[in-house]
């Protein structure tokens, strides 16, 4: 049944890209930020390497964000986006983990290739790499749009007590109640109401299964096509995603204990 499940997203997820092509995104080496960012490495526990877009705070902060990309790669409007939420939330470390290391596309095809060529045991090598990268005394807030939510949903979970909360943008909620048992941390979830495969009622069997571990889940709907906050897709909405990031920013906030 799980493997069916898979494999009927991967083709809705196919269908849906093909429809909702983004615009070419670039490499991020070639974008130069204004403050004290830069590319780490950190090894997995497979042995490899992995990256990661760093943001650090301007002073030792015990609060880490750590932001997941869409099916596109670490392109440059996700570093924009870490950029962003740096200079929102001010005392806090901000990563922008690489899954597919290095790899951008604006070609869905391509894109699933490389989804579809990232495992569990591989992203969650990465997962772990970086969260021993960061250390244990940090308190961890994750962050994903899309497939990047499914991950940012799974790193949280990864990082045990470590983890204070997860912020998810559309993508698909966890189905089966082992995938939450034992979570520690509060979840936002900003649903996009005109998702053809994502519907409320799994939506909702996720907040259950989350509310029944003790924790909290909020969520907000939206009358938008799935991937609306993302810049680089025609269809973005940058009002329904202003929104969206206000409800996002004040969770993320209150978690951090940020004034």
């Amino acid at each position: 049944m799980k493997k069916l499940f898979i494999a009927l997203i991967s083709i809705l997820n196919l269908s849906y890209l093909q429809t909702a092509k983004a615009q070419t995104p670039t490499n991020p080496a070639s974008f130069s930020p204004n403050d004290h960012s830069t590319m780490v490495s950190f090894k997995t526990l497979d042995g490899t390497l992995a990256n990661a877009f760093y943001i650090p705070c301007d002073s030792v902060t015990g609060n880490v964000l750590i932001i997941f990309h869409e099916q596109w790669g670490l392109t440059n409007e996700v570093i924009k986006e870490a950029q962003k939420w740096k200079a929102e939330l001010g005392n806090v470390d901000v990563y922008a983990i690489d899954m597919f290391g290095g790899k951008v596309t604006s070609d869905p095809g391509v894109s699933m290739k490389y989804l579809q060529a990232l495992d569990e045991a591989r992203s969650g090598n990465i997962i772990r790499g970086l969260l021993s990268h960061i250390g244990i005394d940090k308190r961890i807030i994750t962050m994903g749009w899309g497939e990047g939510a499914h991950w940012a949903f799974r790193a949280a979970m990864i990082a045990g007590d470590q983890a204070i909360g997860c912020v998810m943008y559309y993508g698909k909620p966890e189905k089966e109640d082992k995938d939450v048992r034992g979570l520690h941390f509060d979840v936002l979830y900003n649903w996009a109401s005109r998702d053809k495969y994502i519907q409320k009622q799994f939506v909702d069997d996720f907040g259950h299964r989350i509310e029944l571990q003790k924790r909290k889940f909020e969520m907000h709907t939206y009358n938008a096509d799935p991937m609306f906050a993302d810049p680089s897709n025609p269809r973005h909405d940058a009002v329904l995603t202003a929104e969206a990031d206000k409800y996002s920013k004040n969770f993320m906030k209150l978690k951090f204990q940020i004034e």
